[in-house]
């Protein structure tokens, strides 16, 4: 039997009935089959979507040996949808889960890249306060992009003026930029206050995230502020506007990244045309909703 003719049998008894994947079941398949590939079959089968009937044995079946994490946070095995929907299945039934993942990222020491996809993975979380311990050991590693990603993920969870400005205290702009874009969700005068003081960083990332977060408080000054910024005579500063205006999709900038699509850079050039595409594709959506929203109902 091929590792794809296991999936598939491990997936018709999950969707037919729980109670026939038994453990004796797994036994019986491990013993013709390599534990991996039964391991690799099971979480293929919880990633294709959660309410599976035979989901709980086979996350029970998995807690009791543990050795899924390294294959669950694999992105050669799952998509980032699929990774995201079985960790949060095996985290119900695994009392252990948490543990091992932060076993697994601080004493195994995987490469950066394994780091951050899982984070990616456990973002998904609706009680991710739980990885606060984990973040905040992650906020002492030595690759500045794990750092960075796990300051971010904290000031998200724990949005306290103290742990943001603590960061933006940091010598490197990614873990400044990240701690602020941890702000977006967050409307308060603190927050307000932090990003009118990020703004001012020299860096391109900060004071654009800055400006972006103010624009989300509300502030009718930071959309002004970003067409300034797209005039910039640093590439990198006008770049950054160019992705700001993609992320925040407000018409008003069309003009500006019209000026920019003559710009001396071609990356800049080629960011402004993604940009302006998205755009258009938004209007578009927006007239035929309008549009057909005006038709009288058939009787």
């Amino acid at each position: 039997m091929s590792e794809a003719a296991v999936e598939e049998v491990v997936g018709k008894l999950a969707e037919a009935e729980a109670a026939r994947v038994t453990p004796a079941f797994f036994r019986e398949l491990c013993e013709t089959h390599s534990e991996a590939v039964v391991i690799r079959a099971c979480l293929t089968c919880m990633a294709r979507a959660e309410g599976v009937p035979g989901e709980g044995p086979m996350a029970d079946w998995l807690a009791k040996g543990g050795v899924y994490v390294p294959v669950l946070f694999n992105p050669d095995v799952l998509t980032l949808a699929g990774a995201q929907r079985a960790a949060v299945i095996c985290w119900r039934h695994d009392p252990r889960f948490l543990s091992r993942l932060q076993q697994m990222l601080t004493e195994k020491q995987p490469p950066a890249s394994a780091i951050l996809y899982a984070l990616s993975v456990v973002s998904a979380f609706e009680q991710a306060g739980m990885l606060l311990p984990l973040l905040r050991t992650l906020m002492h590693h030595e690759n500045d992009r794990v750092r960075s990603s796990a300051a971010k993920a904290l000031c998200k969870l724990r949005p306290n003026r103290l742990l943001v400005e603590r960061q933006m205290h940091s010598p490197d702009a990614r873990t400044r930029a990240n701690a602020v874009e941890g702000l977006w969700g967050v409307k308060s005068r603190e927050a307000e206050e932090i990003f009118h003081t990020a703004a001012a960083d020299a860096h391109h990332r900060v004071a654009v995230n800055a400006l972006v977060g103010l624009y989300y408080q509300g502030d009718q000054s930071a959309f002004e502020r970003l067409i300034a910024v797209s005039r910039h005579p640093s590439t990198l500063h006008r770049a950054a506007a160019v992705w700001a205006f993609g992320k925040l999709g407000d018409p008003r900038a069309i003009p500006a990244l019209q000026a920019l699509s003559e710009d001396s850079r071609m990356f800049v050039r080629r960011k402004v045309a993604e940009v302006l595409g998205q755009m258009q594709q938004m209007q578009a959506r927006t007239a035929a909703q309008a549009d057909t929203a005006s038709q009288p109902t058939a009787a």
